[in-house]
């Protein structure tokens, strides 16, 4: 089984603390916390589809402004996961900046912000084009611990004490196999 995803600090350990995970047959990432995220390139910044805040510490969250900033204009959807406050977090973020400009973007990102409570998810969408008021009310949604399910891999949460919600993260590889066709092919079991 090769590995789907090779994780990387995105600082070094003094540093911010974040996980930059790009997957191996993908043009996609995931993100745990993003603090100081520059050394992250442009490119693999726009690979980001899933960001798990563990808490709105500075160190945790101050690189959604630059993240943001990149991702203006672009058709993409980002969803955020974090804890209790984290949408309130992500709007008083949004409100510190004029947005009368966007109406000239073909383009619309979307931030799809989820929070996590004790038996509940509570999310809401904040669209570029709406100048990231939202246009619906948030959605409830039950919950146990898995966040995102997917056929490669698992991220759960557990709420913990920091003084201020937080979360902890466990990200799972699933029990997968890789057929290179190409390989099957040279060696003569696919025609």
């Amino acid at each position: 089984m090769r590995k789907s995803f090779s994780p990387r600090l995105i600082n070094p350990p003094q540093g911010d603390p974040g996980v930059f995970i790009p997957f191996a047959l993908e043009k996609r990432a995931i993100l745990f916390d993003m603090g100081d995220i520059y050394s992250l390139s442009p490119k693999d910044i726009l690979k980001i589809t899933h960001i798990f805040i563990s808490h709105t510490h500075m160190d945790h969250f101050s690189g959604f402004d630059h993240m943001l900033r990149l991702l203006l204009g672009r058709e993409k959807e980002i969803r955020i996961y974090g804890p209790k406050g984290i949408i309130e977090n992500v709007e008083g973020k949004l409100k510190g900046y004029s947005w009368n400009l966007v109406q000239g973007y073909k383009e619309s990102l979307i931030l799809s912000v989820t929070e996590v409570r004790e038996q509940k998810l509570i999310s809401m969408t904040f669209r570029c084009k709406d100048k990231f008021i939202p246009r619906k009310p948030a959605e409830i949604l039950p919950f146990s611990d898995i966040l995102l399910n997917e056929p490669v891999f698992e991220v759960s949460t557990a709420i913990l004490d920091h003084g201020i919600p937080c979360l902890g993260f466990a990200l799972k590889e699933k029990f997968h196999i890789n057929i290179k066709k190409d390989m099957l092919t040279q060696m003569g079991f696919v025609t």
